[in-house]
């Protein structure tokens, strides 16, 4: 109370309250409970629209408006995104406990099969955790904890966090995996799998969250980018355009956080340096076409 401005009025509130609204429209029309991943804030659902979703597009909405129910004294906000949540987490596959990175809206059938921490699944273990942190409860960091154990499981691949570097051997990094049998399908990581290592910082699994971390600094050294992704077998980007994600600057400032390492500040200076010298142009910064 004591920052809230003298003639403030609940305005941002009420555009929160009108925002959330026109989003919750979303879950409107939906056979299985999951959200439509596109909305038109004036018209609602589009005719025709995709019926294909991820679960880091359906299931990270329990923060946000689990924080707008509270503010507004509405369970409905909250109730909708948890709901999407139970159902996504109930599809898990019984025998790995991953999930798949493509469902329908209209089934709740997976359609991609592929699991990984990467694009379409990245924030939905983050978020899992960070609801929780916000919220408390436990199932949500129980829901976190049982998919960190099938992580680890199935997709840590390459050397241990304790061993000398084979150069006969793939650094420790996370496959992409059948989310039915925990097999890996193919041999790249993609620029949006560098958030985990600050995922694993608030776990507290500091040392996985240093190896983790150590994969993608590497490749920005070498290209003063984050390819969209790199293949680790060939050496080489395979979709070579760096759109400033910025999940590896978060991972660096979360390990600052947690180790107060100084080498974590050289990074974040190389990564600022990278920036200003390729990506910065009189009145904005540019994403990278071609990283070679």
């Amino acid at each position: 109370e004591s920052l809230r401005p003298e003639d403030y009025d609940d305005e941002l509130l009420h555009l929160a309250s009108d925002l959330g609204s026109r989003l919750l429209i979303a879950f409107q029309n939906s056979s299985s409970g999951l959200p439509h991943p596109r909305v038109n804030l004036k018209y609602g659902l589009p005719l025709n629209g995709i019926l294909s979703t991820c679960p880091a597009g359906a299931g990270t909405l329990v923060l946000e408006f689990g924080i707008l129910s509270k503010l507004l004294g509405d369970p409905v906000y909250e109730a909708a995104a948890r709901r999407a949540v139970d159902i996504l987490w109930r599809g898990r596959h019984q025998d790995t406990g991953l999930l798949g990175n493509e469902v329908r809206v209209d089934s709740g059938l997976w359609t991609g099969h592929a699991s990984s921490i990467g694009a379409g699944v990245d924030s939905f273990y983050e978020y899992l955790f960070k609801v929780h942190i916000m919220f408390g409860k436990e199932e949500d960091l129980d829901r976190f904890n049982e998919a960190y154990s099938s992580i680890m499981k199935y997709m840590k691949q390459g050397s241990l966090c304790d061993e000398s570097l084979d150069p006969n051997q793939l650094p420790p990094y996370f496959a992409n995996v059948n989310m039915a049998s925990g097999e890996k399908i193919n041999g790249w990581i993609d620029s949006l799998s560098a958030a985990f290592a600050a995922v694993q910082v608030l776990k507290g699994d500091i040392k996985e969250a240093v190896c983790s971390h150590a994969l993608y600094y590497t490749l920005w050294r070498r290209f003063d980018a984050l390819p969209e992704r790199f293949d680790l077998y060939t050496t080489s980007p395979n979709v070579p355009f760096y759109p400033l994600r910025p999940e590896l600057m978060e991972s660096t400032y979360m390990l600052y956080q947690a180790t107060k390492s100084p080498f974590y500040l050289h990074v974040g200076r190389d990564i600022m340096d990278s920036l200003n010298r390729y990506t910065r142009a009189s009145c904005l910064t540019k994403r990278i076409d071609s990283i070679s």
